[in-house]
């Protein structure tokens, strides 16, 4: 019996497949000669600015492509109508009568009239910064960039280079 998860077929769209290209034509880059030439003919000034961008370009792309707008899954929805509460103030946010009409897999009842979130606040609170400045959807990109950067301040070899 064949699982899902483990079903490999040729990629669905577009999108997919100028990854899978990209991919390979990155793999001759990672052997450890080619690593060693590159990293002393690139500045880091040029490559992390350059690397942080893409990132946060690839994800608008996704937030774009796939999402089309707005979360598609249930744990995004949850945490974006969490991040709307919070933005507005509060942790809960108010339903109509009756709650069951209402609540959802990661809604709980706060009190009456009333749904919370089960996730903890912090990714909702960063996404509430979002609903603020009127783009929540461009967290993830923004995110996507600092993770770059953060990658680079925390790598070992970054801290041996600076020195």
């Amino acid at each position: 019996m064949s699982s899902p998860y483990t079903t490999l077929g040729w990629p669905p769209d577009a999108v997919a497949w100028l990854s899978l290209a990209a991919a390979c034509a990155l793999v001759p880059l990672l052997q450890p000669r080619a690593v060693r030439a590159l990293g002393s003919a690139l500045k880091v000034e040029l490559v992390l600015p350059a690397l942080a961008v893409s990132a946060a370009l690839l994800s608008a792309g996704y937030v774009s492509y796939y999402l089309r707008g707005g979360p598609r899954i249930i744990d995004a929805t949850s945490y974006y109508l969490q991040a709307r509460a919070m933005a507005h103030g509060y942790f809960a946010f108010p339903v109509p009568s009756p709650l069951g009409s209402f609540g959802g897999r990661f809604l709980l009842p706060n009190a009456a009239h009333s749904l919370s979130v089960i996730f903890p606040p912090g990714y909702a609170f960063l996404l509430a910064a979002g609903f603020l400045l009127h783009a929540p959807l461009l967290v993830g990109p923004v995110l996507a960039a600092l993770i770059v950067l953060a990658t680079y301040a925390l790598a070992p070899s970054s801290a041996a280079a600076r020195t």
